[in-house]
């Protein structure tokens, strides 16, 4: 029975082949024509088109990337610098506070100044900068927020994630390790 059926398939895949045969071989020749010369030709176009785009687009999105590299870089030192002058200007805010409290003969208010700024100079250098890869989002380290004058000394961005490690070949430890941190330790006692 399979084998009838089978021969049965047969003779009918054939009658569809010759019914259908004039129409496919048909399409084969149009198709044929079609991919003379003028495919040909829109082929090396195609091609040729690619290859400038890769050229040209490869070179720019290059440049692109390089200049990107030196902006990060740009804006890396630009918010340490910014976080050295904050805690700078903080340690002498506390410096001028604690002298004016001894001056006024307040020596418990001086040595919490005094105490302030000495913790302020022996923070960890990396503590007090924005460091990428913190998610693009800044914490505060809060410092006590008011000058000599009243007005507000600001605030120092941190990285909570930060270690106490050096950050970088070479680089100084704490506030302490710079040259007006060393002034401001020597005039710590002083007061």
């Amino acid at each position: 029975a399979l084998v009838k059926t089978a021969r049965e398939s047969s003779t009918q895949i054939a009658k569809i082949c010759q019914e259908h045969s004039d129409a496919f071989l048909s399409s084969v020749g149009k198709v044929v024509t079609v991919t003379g010369a003028p495919t040909g030709e829109l082929q090396k176009k195609i091609e040729m088109a690619n290859d400038i785009l890769q050229r040209e687009s490869g070179a720019v999105m290059l440049e692109s990337v390089k200049t990107l590299e030196t902006f990060r870089g740009m804006d890396v030192r630009a918010r340490t610098l910014l976080g050295m002058v904050n805690a700078c200007r903080r340690v002498a805010v506390l410096l001028e506070r604690a002298r004016r409290q001894a001056a006024l003969n307040r020596p418990r208010m001086a040595i919490d100044a005094v105490e302030e700024a000495r913790t302020c100079l022996t923070v960890p250098l990396t503590s007090l900068l924005f460091l990428p890869g913190s998610g693009g989002s800044r914490g505060d380290l809060v410092l006590p927020d008011k000058g000599l004058d009243g007005g507000d000394v600001g605030s120092v961005g941190t990285n909570p994630n930060a270690g106490g490690g050096n950050g970088g070949g070479g680089a100084m430890l704490s506030l302490e390790e710079t040259p007006f941190g060393a002034r401001a330790m020597e005039l710590l006692p002083k007061i």
